[in-house]
């Protein structure tokens, strides 16, 4: 059992429920400016990213790369009926991939011009960033399939 296995986190701190929380938190405080401030947006899209990122490459230094299984794990019951549960973990090969996510989106919100609305393209791009960070780290099933549809949803217009 993946649980049995798994390195508990020494630190208090949620950092892997924080990991999603913060580009969606990012996302939804996007999409709720108003559009009459676009510095105010992008300002906020990129804070939200940054932090993610500083979150990411903290995990990296905190990482004990001695141990086996799973670290900085937290699991919580959700559905409990059909053995659904907020269960994640990083191990040495989704650590480098939560790394790289959290360093990359940051580069892509200052780098990119998107041509045209930017407020709905930061949205879109955090809720992105929240849904890949999800699925690096997920344990159970269900959720890496939420998080894997959310991150690989297109839009069909």
């Amino acid at each position: 059992m993946i649980a049995s296995s798994a390195a508990t986190s020494t630190v208090g701190f949620p950092i892997l429920t924080m990991l999603i929380l913060v580009p969606l938190l990012g996302s939804v405080g996007v999409a709720l400016l108003s559009s009459r401030r676009p510095e105010w947006i992008k300002l906020t899209a990129l804070v939200s990213s940054i932090a993610t990122g500083a979150m990411s490459v903290w995990m990296l230094i905190k990482f004990s790369s001695g141990e086996a299984g799973f670290q900085f794990v937290s699991k919580h019951a959700w559905i409990s009926d059909w053995g659904i549960s907020w269960h994640l973990g990083v191990d040495g090969i989704s650590l480098f991939l939560v790394v790289l996510t959290g360093i990359l989106f940051p580069l892509v919100i200052v780098g990119v011009d998107p041509h045209h609305d930017e407020k709905p393209y930061l949205a879109w791009l955090l809720l992105l960033e929240a849904g890949v960070m999800g699925s690096f780290l997920s344990l159970d099933l269900f959720l890496f399939f939420l998080f894997f549809e959310s991150s690989s949803s297109r839009c069909t217009s």
